[in-house]
């Protein structure tokens, strides 16, 4: 990117909102320079304002959940993947992310079961059949270790 690039997009951006304060799409892509830009807090704050106007807008909502898992907000990242999801069912990408959530909070179950969907809609992923293989020995080892414990 060229010097200046991210602000004029951004002083274009508010522009456009200034003259439609409702036009959800024009946060969607503040949201978006936001993350680019490093600037996290502001762009959940765009992403949640851009749904608050198209709730139905599955990206935003997927991108907001990418922003709040930087930011370390691991359940509103969970949230927003699960609201994303309401919206996109097809979306091999939205199950492999909630897969990766539920991994991290140690459900390798249902992990298991969002990276299996993922491959489902995207079968030749390999790096999604990767994913299925860690959910399931993960989930594997807990049973092991829960069946140890009795």
């Amino acid at each position: 990117q060229a010097d200046g690039q991210p602000e004029q997009a951004r002083r274009d951006l508010d522009l456009a909102l200034s003259i439609d304060p409702s036009f959800a799409l024009a946060y969607e892509a503040r949201g978006v320079l936001a993350v680019h830009t490093g600037q996290l807090e502001s762009a959940v704050v765009d992403f949640q304002e851009a749904l608050a106007l198209e709730p139905m807008l599955s990206t935003a909502s997927a991108s907001c959940a990418a922003a709040q898992y930087a930011q370390g907000d691991i359940e509103a990242a969970l949230r927003s993947l699960n609201n994303a999801l309401r919206m996109d069912r097809r979306s091999a990408q939205l199950y492999a992310n909630r897969g990766r959530i539920y991994l991290d909070l140690d459900e390798p179950a249902r992990a298991e079961r969002d990276f299996r969907q993922a491959l489902n809609l995207a079968p030749s992923d390999t790096q999604l059949a990767a994913l299925l293989a860690t959910a399931r020995a993960a989930n594997q080892q807990r049973n092991t270790s829960a069946g140890a414990g009795r």
